[in-house]
């Protein structure tokens, strides 16, 4: 029973790691190249994540004010000096 424990503990942590990890390298396009302006399937394609993966990670970048999503749909960095 406690090898069963142990092996689901395992997945949920290797799980965390690669949310994390996808976290980093969206962020780390966006800093890259500041003024980067991407639409969900760009950024799926050149990070090399699910379309719906991706869609959730930058929705929760856009809730927590690191993007910001323009009229047309596409994701770009909000700047710390941004005015909207």
């Amino acid at each position: 029973m406690r090898h069963v424990l142990v092996e689901k503990l395992v997945a949920v942590r290797s799980a965390e790691m690669s949310v994390k990890d996808a976290v980093r390298r969206l962020k780390g396009m966006f800093l890259e190249v500041p003024g980067t302006c991407l639409s969900v399937v760009d950024a799926a394609r050149l990070s090399g994540l699910e379309r719906s993966v991706c869609r959730e990670i930058c929705d929760m970048l856009t809730e927590r004010h690191f993007l910001k999503r323009g009229r047309n749909g596409t994701f770009s960095w909000r700047h710390s000096d941004s005015v909207d």
